[in-house]
């Protein structure tokens, strides 16, 4: 390590962002998000990231997809920011998407986790969850 280095410098070093989503967490085939894994050139502490778009889509055929009110889950939400929101509130024509977008802002060292969470009105997956960390 060069000796001009110092913790600030360090930490975007080692940060890195992903956004993935488990197997159980998308349930019914006619909804998809894109991408699943998305990593994040190092941030540095007190700079934010360039934003990471999310797609969620209804590939059904005839069917409406209503989506509810995105939100933020975890003891680190307040590291993320909601830079960009069309998906809140929407009904998803058959074979339409929408989009979201984060941007990550650490205040604290460390690696930081979030969830997004969107309800949906599917039976098969009345939430949708992506991880961020």
């Amino acid at each position: 390590m060069r000796n001009n280095m110092n913790l600030k410098n360090v930490y975007g070093l080692a940060f890195s962002f992903a956004l993935t989503m488990p197997a159980h967490a998308q349930q019914d085939e006619n909804i998809s998000i894109y991408p699943v894994q998305t990593y994040f050139p190092q941030v540095y502490l007190g700079a934010s990231s360039a934003a990471a778009s999310v797609t969620i889509t209804n590939e059904e055929e005839y069917d409406t997809l209503t989506l509810g009110t995105v939100q933020f889950s975890g003891v680190d939400s307040d590291q993320f920011t909601l830079v960009n929101d069309n998906c809140s509130g929407e009904v998803l024509s058959a074979n339409t998407s929408c989009t979201v977008e984060v941007s990550f802002s650490p205040t604290t060292f460390g690696s930081k986790t979030l969830i997004l969470q969107l309800p949906t009105d599917s039976s098969l997956t009345p939430i949708i969850n992506a991880f961020f960390s």
